[in-house]
Order: structure tokens, then C-alpha cells, then sequence
């Protein structure tokens, strides 16, 4: 893009993609930041200073008109480099919140039966099974090498994910049950070489269902032994807190104010008060006979072991529910 025509543009994303790594986050801030770039333009703001929360929230009302019709998740896509870039909680923006009885990912199996086919298929067995076990990402399964299948601190197995969403490097927790099964996939592969092959890794098959599968074996898992050990909801506190501490450093140095704001809210969705739906998640639940009320604990241990979110709404309304 040229600087000059494009300044605002330019400056925008400069500090909304600061830090990242992942080239899909990266296009996805780069179309957002222009999106919003134009907006200002007509407006005849040209400099990033004269952008302020007023601002994005008429520009969130903006993606809200009907003629759009922005899904909940799309408009929070546009905002979230836009907030970023200016230093605005998207906590303050009014905007619509998501709700799971609009989330199509990973649910709607009657149009896809060539993918439920190839479940059944012996080509894709190892696929299946280490999916429900470890339930990552597609372009995470393409990537896993022989390596990556690791002992951690308490003697716990993780999938090690060299470059998940956003380009983060995270470890996939895999439950006591699981990991003879994991581990006699990964031992069978020669070093060096990828877990599966490009044919095995060209299917229709609905891996973010597994994923959401996996996702409600790990709370099932916590939550029974917090609900039976005690002391236990003490130490993976404490410890989530460590995890936390430790993937939030540069942030800590570069900006301790805001680092100390998130570890708040971090520890305050860990209470002891249970977690309930409302709403359409409620009514969702009830037809789905899923329990309407859950362990805040358990769930942050799913949405930071399992999925690598570190926000219980997204734990809650895209997998659990």
C-alpha cells in the first residue's frame, strides 16, 4: 500500500498486527484495517489520534444495519484490530454477542455425508482417533511431526502445536485415558516425518466437531476431579495463573498496566460462582439436554489445556453448548 494515500490505513494495521505471527490473522487485520480506513475517509479522519471509542462504536452500529447482515462473529472480526490498534477495551463497543444457535461450524453434519462416509473409512482411522483425542486445529494435524508428542511438568502429556491460530505456539493437554493411544501413533511415525500424509489430511471430514467432542471430555475430566479431590481446584488455579503469567510476559513489560487489568479478569472468571447460560445458549442447551450450569474452573481449564481461547464465552458457546 502506499504511506502516503494511506496513512491512517498504514498506521492502523502497523499496531494491530503488532505481535502477530499467523499470515490468516494477519489478512484478516490488513482487509479489516482498510475496511475501517475508508469509513474514516469519508468522514475526513486521516489520522489514527482522531480515532476514538465514539468513533468505533458508531462504526460497530454501522456493520449492525440490516442491509450487511454481518453475523455477530464477522463484526467482531472487523473490530478487534480496530480496537487494538487504538487502545479501546472491545469490552466498551456495543455490539452484538454471539450466540450458539448462530454458530454453523462443525455442527451442520446433514450437509456434509461424503465427510460422515469417510469417518468410517479405515483410510482415515488414525485421523479419527488421534483427532478425538487431542481435538486440534486442521492445519495443526497437517503439521504435527513425529516430535511433537511430549511429556510436560507433572508428568502430563501434550501435543506440542509449533504454529496455531495466530501464529502462537501452544500444547494441547491430552487426558491420562488417551495417551497410550497417542503415544502409539506418534512412535510409529519415523522422526522427522509428519504425522499424517497430504492423503490422509484430504478429507471432508468434520474435524471441528471432534474437536468440540474432545473439548467436552476434557470438562467432564476436570470437573470431576475438582468436584472430588480436595485441594485440587487450589493447585490448577494456581497453576493456570503461572500459564497465564508466563504467556502474557512481553505484554508485562511492554504494557503493565494492561497486563495486570487481564490477569484480573483472568482470576475473577475462575470464581467459585457457577457459570450460567442465559438467553438462547440456555434454550439451546435444554434441547440439546446439556446441563445449564457449569464449574467456571473446569472450563477455563478446557479453554486454556484444550483449545488454547483463555476466554470462557468462547469456551462456552462454540464448544461446549
Amino acid at each position: 500500500m502506499s504511506r502516503n494515500k494511506n496513512i491512517l490505513q498504514f498506521e492502523l494495521f502497523k499496531r494491530a498486527s503488532e505481535g502477530l505471527k499467523g499470515n490468516t490473522t494477519r489478512k484478516q487485520y490488513k482487509y479489516a484495517c482498510k475496511k475501517f480506513a475508508s469509513l474514516c475517509k469519508e468522514q475526513g479522519i486521516k489520522q489514527i489520534e482522531k480515532v476514538d471509542k465514539d468513533l468505533i462504536q458508531k462504526y460497530s452500529n454501522h456493520l449492525q444495519e440490516d442491509h450487511f447482515k454481518f453475523s455477530a462473529g464477522t463484526i467482531h472480526t472487523y473490530l478487534a484490530p480496530i480496537c487494538k490498534a487504538c487502545g479501546v477495551n472491545m469490552r466498551d463497543i456495543n455490539k452484538p454477542r454471539r450466540k450458539s444457535n448462530t454458530i454453523t461450524k462443525g455442527r451442520q453434519e446433514a450437509e456434509n455425508p461424503f465427510g460422515k462416509l469417510q469417518e468410517t473409512s479405515p483410510e482415515f482411522k488414525r485421523l479419527i482417533t488421534l483427532q478425538k483425542a487431542v481435538g486440534i486445529r486442521r492445519n495443526e494435524l497437517e503439521n504435527l511431526k513425529r516430535e511433537d508428542f511430549i511429556k510436560g511438568e507433572y508428568g502430563i502429556y501434550y501435543v506440542h502445536v509449533r504454529k496455531g491460530k495466530g501464529g502462537k505456539e501452544t500444547f494441547q493437554m491430552i487426558l491420562p485415558k488417551d495417551v497410550p493411544i497417542v503415544k502409539n501413533i506418534f512412535e510409529e511415525v519415523p522422526t522427522g516425518h509428519n504425522v499424517f500424509s497430504k492423503d490422509e489430511m484430504n478429507n471432508k471430514i468434520n474435524l471441528h466437531a471432534l474437536r468440540r467432542e474432545h473439548a467436552n471430555d476434557v470438562y467432564q475430566f476436570f470437573e470431576n476431579i475438582i468436584l472430588t479431590v480436595n485441594g485440587f481446584a487450589r493447585s490448577l488455579r494456581e497453576r493456570l495463573i503461572k500459564m497465564f503469567e508466563r504467556g502474557n510476559y512481553d505484554l508485562y513489560k511492554a504494557n503493565p498496566q494492561k497486563y495486570e487489568a487481564k490477569l484480573k479478569r483472568f482470576i475473577d472468571d475462575m470464581n467459585d460462582t457457577p457459570y450460567e447460560l442465559r438467553g438462547e445458549n440456555k434454550k439451546r442447551a435444554i434441547q440439546n439436554g446439556k446441563p445449564v450450569i457449569y464449574n467456571r474452573l473446569a472450563l477455563m481449564a478446557v479453554s486454556v489445556l484444550a483449545l488454547s481461547h483463555w476466554r470462557l464465552d468462547v469456551t462456552v458457546v462454540n464448544y461446549i453448548v
